[in-house]
């Protein structure tokens, strides 16, 4: 029966997919998804498709198709050409209808049909014929089935549309489509339980809305809501299906690092599940509660979950893997890190031979995501095995790291030989060379290094960028420039070794050179913040002196590392050196905020604030700085001078006699102290100061006059008697040797013996002017007139690595920022340093 013929009512297919669920958690995975109810478990659908068969069973037949008939011999149609059913009717063998024109030798021709209506109807095996049968009639829109149909459609598509809207990551107008989905839910119940159709009641639709509800509740942040949601639907006896919904459970009490109500909800969504059923389901969630394990630093708890994963037959989940090795290294279990660094080399990746080489070219196809999808796989799995190779080398061997170092290197060349595009057993070699760094063996390192030049250039590019950062260490600039040189000539866009080049150029005092080549490492890479920082650096250099581009520059990288102290100091540096004190200062005193046990930022705002007249915040900057740094002499020399200048000789006196201890052999210091304790009135302390500079300088006519002086007031005749007979000689000798002198240079003779009546203190004091420190103020390390920044390569991203090379005309008494500055850096090449404090270093 051809169904297309007649007037049949048929219901519109409702659209029943449930929303997809949102993104899970990063470390617990595989949240259960749920779809909406499919069409033919509605119970209404069925009753109506039911009716509507009935209906047609009663209908007479229009339309009757047999392989017997023909046009010529309609008569013996019903004894010959059908083949009559149990129930006396013809049933149709071809399925042929009747035709207006005959179609072929099965069908009536026209002149059979037209006697056949003629005759208005026929007798054929006891089934009479009608030439009309009459229309069914349509159901009732506003009938209670169709209202409610209605009615799940709608909510179907509020489901569809916060599933769209949460995949776009607008959650505020998915959960509004969800609570409204759950709304007009309620409604269709309510509606069915007044019209007496409970028996309809669609839980497949009633699951659904209540499941993407709790995932909107969720990636909402509303973990309460959800939590409420998914329990209703847990202790709702009609889900059978809802035990799996735990899981998504567990992940919100994760994110809350509730891990003790993750583990319990991920253990209830485990125990339905037979184990040998649904094997990666289960896997996957012991694997979650593994990690909340680890969370929670029950290592050896998370041990016993992720064993049952990693298991050598069914080994094809590398994080696990991994996650079971990070656990052995916590508990420093050093064979089992062995057994887990070969059981994550064993790790197998579904889909992808042993063999089988995803970089080849030749075998890709364009737009094969799949083979994307692997390579992806791919990549993670030897960075898993790397991160692992360089977290255990050090420590499967007791007290001999070189050992675990050989050890990994022959298992990975084992690795190596069945992928030999992993290239793994090199890199762990390069990291081996870049470990001896941090044990300080350089010769080493210098020979591991030098290995790589007869392997493959791309390795041979990177151990010369590392080569170049080691000769830089030891100013073995010919060396440097010629691996820097070689490392730039593989890859001239290698912005790593484009930077080495730069500082081997800015210690040759090239500084234009250095500048464009720094220029050219920032063309190659415009990320690079050494480059971008070093060429702040050159550009402040008093041969260049181009402070606004300078200052341009720190800016811009002040946009990039807004909470770097070097790039804020250099800012602050710059604007001192371009006169602008105000926004100098408020540059520092942003500083301050970050680093407040800075000596040099200290000085720098005591310097700024004394050249402003502010001599309170001067004064309260200097002695703070002094706190922090009590070796400062420019510090030292402005506290001393300032309390003699306010006549606060005690604690002026404090500073004179730590300057005396830093610097024994400077006299003036003792001069100084001496005159402290005579302005105080301790003469008996001030005659043993000059007493003692008396013994060491015999010449020295202020000694000698002050003890003249001190020894009449204390009445000490004798005394007095003897240093005048002293002072006397001494004046004598002067004089002759300035005679000699005026007649050997032209210069005129003295005419009189008379002693400046000045002392030490107090032509320091008529001199003092702060101005004059600034030549040689103690800043933090790298204030700008010869250091740089050379950078380290780590991940394959450069990073800030230290040395304590210091540059020419340093200030003894300069202090870095916890050893992290802007001084010359002397950068790796390579991604397996992660530490290099080469403030250790030598130079």
């Amino acid at each position: 029966m051809n169904d297309s013929d007649d007037d049949i009512y048929s219901f519109a297919t409702t659209n029943n997919n449930a929303a997809p669920s949102s993104p899970s958690l990063s470390s617990p995975a595989n949240s259960f998804s749920a779809t909406g109810p499919p069409p033919s478990s509605n119970p209404y659908m069925a009753t109506a498709h039911a009716a509507d068969s009935s209906s047609l069973m009663n209908r007479p037949m229009t339309s009757i198709g047999a392989a017997g008939f023909k046009d010529d011999d309609i008569n013996g149609a019903g004894d010959s050409g059908h083949t009559r059913g149990s129930a006396g009717r013809v049933s149709a063998a071809s399925g042929m209808a009747f035709s207006s024109s005959s179609r072929n030798s099965g069908g009536f021709g026209n002149d059979a049909l037209s006697s056949f209506i003629q005759a208005g109807g026929a007798s054929l095996g006891g089934t009479s014929f009608q030439t009309r049968a009459p229309p069914l009639k349509k159901r009732s829109e506003k009938s209670p089935e169709h209202m409610a149909l209605e009615m799940e459609r709608k909510i179907n598509k509020l489901i569809e549309e916060s599933a769209t809207f949460c995949a776009k990551k607008d959650f505020t107008n998915a959960l509004e489509r969800a609570k409204l989905a759950d709304k007009k839910e309620r409604l269709l119940v309510k509606f069915r339980d007044e019209k007496n159709m409970k028996e309809q009641q669609n839980f497949d639709l009633k699951f659904c809305v209540h499941f993407t509800l709790a995932k909107m509740y969720h990636a909402n942040g509303m973990h309460t809501e959800a939590l409420d949601t998914y329990n209703d639907i847990v202790k709702n006896k009609n889900f059978p299906q809802s035990a799996r919904l735990r899981v998504n459970m567990g992940h919100i009490y994760f994110e809350q690092k509730r891990y003790p109500q993750a583990t319990k909800m991920y253990r209830m969504a485990l125990d339905p599940i037979k184990p040998s059923e649904h094997r990666g389901i289960r896997d996957a969630i012991m694997k979650n509660i593994g990690i909340a394990f680890i969370k929670m630093g029950q290592y050896h708890d998370a041990i016993q979950n992720l064993e049952q994963i990693v298991d050598p037959e069914h080994n094809h989940d590398v994080q696990a893997a991994f996650n079971l090795l990070l656990c052995y290294y916590a508990i420093d279990d050093k064979q089992s890190m062995r057994r887990a660094f070969d059981l994550l080399l064993k790790v197998k990746i579904p889909g992808l031979d042993q063999d089988d080489d995803l970089d080849d070219e030749r075998n890709t196809l364009a737009n094969d995501k799949l083979r994307d999808f692997l390579k992806d796989k791919q990549r993670q799995h030897y960075q898993h095995i790397l991160k692992a190779a360089k977290l255990v080398a050090e420590n499967i061997e007791q007290d001999d790291w070189e050992k675990g170092y050989d050890w990994i290197i022959e298992q990975l060349r084992s690795f190596c030989l069945k992928h030999e595009k992993s290239n793994l057993a090199s890199e762990m070699e390069m990291a081996k060379s870049l470990n001896y760094l941090k044990h300080k063996k350089f010769h080493e390192a210098i020979q591991a290094l030098q290995a790589f030049e007869k392997k493959d250039k791309k390795l041979q590019a990177r151990a010369a960028t590392n080569l170049s950062y080691l000769y830089l260490l030891k100013s073995d600039l010919k060396n440097a420039e010629k691996y820097a040189t070689l490392s730039v000539d593989h890859d001239k866009y290698n912005a790593k070794a484009l930077v080495n080049l730069g500082n081997c150029q800015y210690l040759r005092g090239e500084f234009h050179a250095a500048k464009d080549t720094f220029s050219k490492a920032l063309s190659a890479e415009p990320d690079c913040i050494q480059a971008i920082y070093n060429i702040g650096l050159v550009t402040k250099t008093p041969e260049l002196s181009q402070y606004q581009e300078s200052l341009q520059t720190f800016q811009r990288l002040h946009s990039i590392i807004p909470e770097s102290v070097e790039v804020i100091y250099q800012i602050a540096d710059v604007y001192r050196l371009l006169g602008d004190n105000d926004a100098a200062a408020d540059w520092y005193n942003r500083l301050i905020t970050r680093v407040p046990t800075d000596p040099g930022v200290l000085y720098n705002l005591g310097q700024i604030y004394s050249l402003d007249k502010d001599e309170a915040q001067s004064l309260n900057f200097y002695l703070e700085s002094y706190r922090y740094y009590p070796i400062n002499m420019d510090v030292i020399t402005w506290l001393g001078l300032y309390f003699v200048k306010h006549e606060v000789y005690e604690k002026a006196l404090q500073y004179f006699q730590r300057a005396c201890q830093i610097q024994p052999n400077n006299i003036d210091w003792k001069m100084m102290v001496a005159s402290c304790y005579r302005r105080i009135g301790s003469l008996h302390q001030a005659k043993k100061c000059y007493e003692e500079i008396h013994l060491k300088h015999l010449d020295n006519l202020e000694a000698i006059r002050y003890l003249v002086q001190i020894s009449q007031e204390l009445g000490y005749a004798q005394e007095e008697k003897d240093y005048r007979e002293k002072m006397k000689k001494v004046e004598q000798k002067q004089i002759r040797q300035a005679n000699r002198r005026a007649e050997s240079g032209g210069g005129s003779r003295p005419t009189s013996s008379a002693v400046d009546d000045d002392d030490t203190l107090s032509r320091q004091v008529k001199n003092f002017n702060p101005i004059s420190l600034s030549g040689q103020q103690a800043v933090r390390a790298g204030s700008g007139s010869a250091e740089l920044t050379v950078e380290t390569q780590r991940n394959g991203t450069p990073t800030a690595a230290t040395s304590g090379a210091p540059s020419p005309g340093r200030n003894v008494n300069d202090k870095m920022i916890e050893k992290d500055d802007d001084e010359l850096l002397m950068g790796i090449g390579d991604d397996y340093l992660d530490q290099l404090y080469a403030s250790n270093l030598p130079v």
